[in-house]
């Protein structure tokens, strides 16, 4: 009956977590880092409430897709008042620039932008490095008309490939330049790979367009999406988690589940992993540790009676 006993409390310790937070069970964890991240995990929404209770640094963080899409919509307007995108890009080091002169065919040529951001081209030196294309076309034809062209018309365009300085939602320049150009970085448990997946931004990206490259298997978490975006001038407020619920999307036609994307976004896709489950690692666990003489049958006498819960 004691040996009994002690097997109903260890494993009633085990199911209840003994009042522990999330993933601060008793006997286990999750094993990786795919489940730790998921954990526990029912097919539900993640209740970002109970995330800003237990850290309170994380309130306005983390946010719900529609959430999100509020936010984006009043940065969009604000953008557009003030005459310009709410993604304005501009030229950094190592951008692939494309210019022709109209009429001036020895004028005409393809650039790299240099580390020093710098062009000489045939009428002095120009400073590319934060420009925007349309400020390039204007400064180019203003220096041909001091040179003595009537009507220069100059096209710009930025070749595929090249890495990019924006204006993120916000207001914060950040450069997507460096090894990732300027991707979208898949993390997690997709179709075509269960680690890590990149794609180059073409500024028409969003979550499902790239999920739906990806793949969804069914071990993924679909109501529990994220994607993270990194402010790279102030992290610890302008930051954001957007979680992403493609139940609602399939389920529903809740279009606000589908988000824009920015160069430099994480779309993290956690694994499935459901309290049955660790219960099935916990329960083999506590067999190893006690012995073949105690069966989950005893268990399940031990807790239908109640005895192993009794006060003295």
């Amino acid at each position: 009956m004691k040996a009994t006993l002690a097997t109903a409390v260890l494993g009633a310790m085990v199911v209840t977590g003994c009042g522990s937070g999330t993933n601060k069970r008793l006997v286990t964890r999750p094993d990786d880092y795919h489940k730790f991240l998921a954990f526990p995990s029912s097919g539900n929404p993640v209740d970002i409430k109970a995330i800003e209770a237990e850290f309170p640094e994380l309130k306005g963080i983390v946010m719900t897709a529609p959430e999100y899409i509020e936010e984006f919509e009043r940065l969009r307007k604000e953008s557009e008042a003030k005459g310009s995108s709410i993604l304005e890009y501009r030229i950094a080091p190592g951008a692939r620039l494309a210019i022709y002169i109209e009429d001036e065919k020895d004028l005409s040529t393809t650039i790299d932008v240099p580390p020093t951001g710098e062009w000489y081209f045939p009428f002095g030196k120009v400073r590319l490095e934060g420009m925007t294309i349309d400020g390039l076309k204007a400064h180019l034809e203003e220096r041909l008309r001091a040179y003595g062209l009537k009507k220069p018309a100059v096209t710009v365009n930025l070749l595929a490939g090249s890495p990019r300085v924006y204006a993120a939602p916000g207001g914060n320049i950040q450069s997507t330049e460096g090894s990732n150009y300027g991707s979208i970085i898949v993390l997690g448990i997709v179709s075509t790979s269960n680690f890590y997946t990149t794609f180059g931004y073409t500024g028409n990206e969003t979550l499902v367009s790239i999920l739906g490259r990806t793949g969804l298997p069914g071990q993924a978490e679909w109501r529990q999406i994220r994607v993270i975006r990194l402010d790279a001038i102030d992290p610890l407020r302008k930051s954001r988690v957007i979680i992403c619920d493609m139940w609602n999307f399939i389920a529903l036609a809740d279009v606000r589940q589908d988000i824009p994307l920015f160069p430099g976004d994480v779309v993290y896709v956690p694994q499935k992993w459901t309290l049955g489950d660790q219960f099935q690692k916990d329960w083999s666990l506590i067999k190893g540790f006690m012995g073949d003489a105690f069966t989950i049958d005893g268990f399940i006498d031990a807790f239908k009676k109640g005895g192993a819960f009794r006060t003295p």
